[in-house]
């Protein structure tokens, strides 16, 4: 018992004097120090170093930032964050942000934004409802993800057929998928090629509104019936057309083609004629040849055409000590020279508006077979990306893949994948709200807004946009013309 007390002791004096160390690193001769929480990407580096040529050509104090890839993750970040010990900077994908923030462990980045003389939000418009949390801004986009179908338009010219559509429906999606699949695979001992490596549920069902929470965040869609319809459809293009693999079959395919999991070799070679993907498959797709040509199309539609948009974005930490010299990279990531660093490398989408029309992201030197891609990343990004409904009522794992997993392995129904989804949101919803009183006082809130809310549908009537906090229902009933301009209270 001594010996293991002894050794506690060891650890903390040990965990202490890191903690001495770090808190005082601004103090040593030299620049300040900045902790960014990160993935350890051989690209931070790179950013890092074009942030401190940043500083020098416009003539300000050098700051050092180092990449803290050991703590990064969630749940380091929420035990670090409470204790007072996390990094300067943190990076938070998606909903992650409007986990973290009630927590109180992020900073207000509109004071930060305010001094550099930048806007609040000053990337993509689909992007607000993502990065603010009660009408302030806690997190600015390091860059921003948009899924489309990456198409090898050789694998279509190689079967006589030409690439599909930028815009198209589920009936068009069918139709060419079976005509390619039959050609593909003809003469072949068994099926190996198939239309797409996968297909996205989500932008699937709000293409036919069918979104994930209703007008106020508060309880699921309650329209089981079009999800199980839905539902039947994937696993019909899944299990009986074989337009996309099943992942028995995509194990197979990959492990007899040898390349594990890169569903990009497996394009190049040829296997899928689309990849579901974000622009930043060109990192891996420039490393092979031969270069093959490229576009990019929406996901298929059933009367709503949309673009799944979302970010891998930087939160600043309250409790940060130079929280001045980290706003410095905060204003670098709005900058044109970290968004053409992303142009360059073809990481994602850009953060800066400014920049998409230039020749180097519409037409890249060396990179022709790309420039149909680029030009679709940019017009349907800007046509139709809507970001993702995140619920400030409900914290919970993924329900829908869970259910859809069982479903499409044969044991449950379309109908109860659906209703699984429903119970268990609904159970999950009532738990996490049930924890505190603030919590359930913000829900029983926005459960009388939803009240209002459905009394005007029933009667046929518009909605004020501004009872909305659903982003995707805020596109969709505008553009059907469904909703009125704010009303003042609620």
């Amino acid at each position: 018992m001594r010996n293991l007390f002894l050794l506690i002791l060891a650890g903390l004096v040990v965990f202490s004097q890191m903690l001495v160390t770090r808190g005082h690193g601004t103090a040593a001769a030299g620049p300040a120090v900045v902790y960014w929480v990160t993935d350890p990407n051989p690209a931070r580096q790179e950013q890092i170093s074009l942030f401190r040529e940043w500083l020098k050509n416009r003539h300000e104090a050098d700051v050092e930032v180092r990449v803290d890839a050991v703590n990064s993750g969630g749940n380091k970040v929420v035990v670090q964050g409470v204790s007072g010990i996390a990094g300067d900077m943190m990076d938070l994908g998606g909903a992650a942000i409007h986990r973290f923030q009630p927590m109180g462990i992020l900073q207000d980045l509109g004071p930060v934004f305010a001094a550099a003389g930048l806007p609040a939000i000053g990337t993509f418009p689909a992007l607000a409802d993502e990065l603010t949390v009660d009408g302030r801004v806690w997190a600015t986009p390091c860059n921003v993800w948009v899924q489309l179908f990456i198409v090898n338009n050789a694998a279509f010219s190689s079967v006589g057929m030409a690439p599909p559509p930028a815009r198209w429906t589920f009936e068009t999606f069918e139709r060419l998928g079976k005509e390619f699949t039959t050609k593909a695979n003809a003469g072949r001992k068994r099926r190996e090629v198939f239309f797409a490596s996968k297909i996205d549920g989500v932008t699937l069902a709000r293409s036919i509104g069918i979104p994930k929470y209703n007008e106020t965040l508060t309880l699921p869609w309650a329209d089981t019936n079009a999800i199980a319809s839905l539902n039947r459809m994937i696993h019909k293009w899944t299990y009986v057309d074989h337009l996309v693999p099943s992942d028995a079959e995509k194990a197979s395919l990959s492990v007899e083609q040898g390349y594990g999991e890169s569903e990009f070799q497996l394009m190049h070679r040829g296997y899928y004629a689309m990849v579901y993907s974000g622009r930043h498959a060109l990192i891996q797709l420039r490393k092979m040849q031969p270069a093959i040509p490229l576009t990019a199309v929406e996901s298929p539609h059933g009367g709503f055409p949309n673009v799944f948009i979302s970010a891998r974005s930087l939160a600043m930490y309250a409790g940060g000590r130079n929280q001045a010299k980290a706003g410095r990279f905060f204003a670098f990531l709005r900058s044109e020279e970290y968004s053409m660093h992303l142009v360059r490398d073809a990481d994602g989408m850009p953060p800066n508006l400014d920049v998409l029309d230039r020749p180097e992201m519409l037409s890249p030197a060396g990179h022709t077979n790309e420039w149909d891609l680029h030009r679709a990343f940019v017009k349907l990004t800007r046509d139709a990306a809507i970001a993702q409904e995140i619920s400030p009522f409900h914290v919970g794992g993924n329900l829908r893949m869970k259910a859809m997993q069982a479903y499409m392995s044969g044991v449950g129904t379309a109908e109860g994948a659906a209703h699984d989804v429903y119970d268990g949101t609904v159970e999950e919803i009532e738990k996490y709200t049930g924890r505190t009183p603030e919590r359930k006082r913000a829900y029983l809130a926005a459960l009388a807004v939803q009240k209002k809310i459905d009394a005007l549908k029933a009667r046929g009537e518009k909605i004020p946009i501004d009872w909305i906090a659903n982003p995707f229902l805020r596109a969709y009933y505008q553009a059907k013309g469904m909703t009125t301009a704010a009303v003042a209270g609620r």
